[in-house]
C-alpha cells in the first residue's frame, strides 16, 4: 500500500537533518537547544536610519520604498498582468516584474515618481518635522499620492 503523504522519505531525512543541525547550532551558541536572546533596539521610524544610511540618503530611500510598495498594491488591486502593467506603464514587462519583486535598486525616485504618474497617482512631497536622533538631525521628507 502506497503512503497517502506527498513528502518522499528522502525530502522528511533532509528536513530532519536540517532540524538536527539547527539544534546542535543552538546548543554551541548558549548551551541549549533555546534559540539565544538578542538586544532589541528601538527604530528611528525609518528603516534606513537604522540600517546605518545618512538621513538625506535615508529619505530618499524610504520614499522609493514607500512608492514602489504603492505602485505593487495598485497593479495587484487592478488585477494586472506583467504585461498589460508595463504597457501601462510604458515600460518592459522584465521592469515591472523588479518593481514586483522589490528591487528598489534599479528604480530612481524620479523613475517612480514617472510610473505613478501614468497610472493616475498625483504625487507630491512635502517637509514635515525636524528631529534629533541620537547626535543626528532628522527632517522627515514624505510623499502623498491621490
Amino acid at each position: 500500500m502506497k503512503s497517502q503523504n506527498p513528502i518522499s522519505q528522502k525530502e522528511m531525512g533532509f528536513s530532519f537533518f536540517r532540524f538536527k543541525n539547527r539544534e546542535k547550532n543552538a546548543k554551541k551558541m548558549n548551551g541549549n537547544t533555546r534559540p539565544a536572546v538578542e538586544r532589541m533596539i528601538n527604530s528611528s521610524g525609518n528603516v534606513f536610519i537604522d540600517l546605518g544610511y545618512s538621513p538625506d540618503e535615508a529619505a530618499i530611500l524610504q520614499m522609493r520604498a514607500d512608492l514602489m510598495a504603492d505602485l505593487r498594491k495598485l497593479i495587484k488591486a487592478r488585477r494586472l498582468t506583467q504585461t498589460r502593467a508595463a504597457a501601462i506603464l510604458g515600460v518592459s514587462q522584465s521592469r515591472v516584474s523588479d518593481l514586483i519583486r522589490g528591487k528598489w535598486e534599479r528604480f530612481s525616485l524620479e523613475m517612480l515618481i514617472t510610473l505613478a504618474t501614468r497610472v493616475g497617482m498625483h504625487v507630491s512631497l512635502k517637509k514635515s518635522s525636524i528631529e534629533k536622533w541620537g547626535n543626528k538631525t532628522i527632517q522627515r521628507m514624505a510623499y502623498s499620492h491621490r
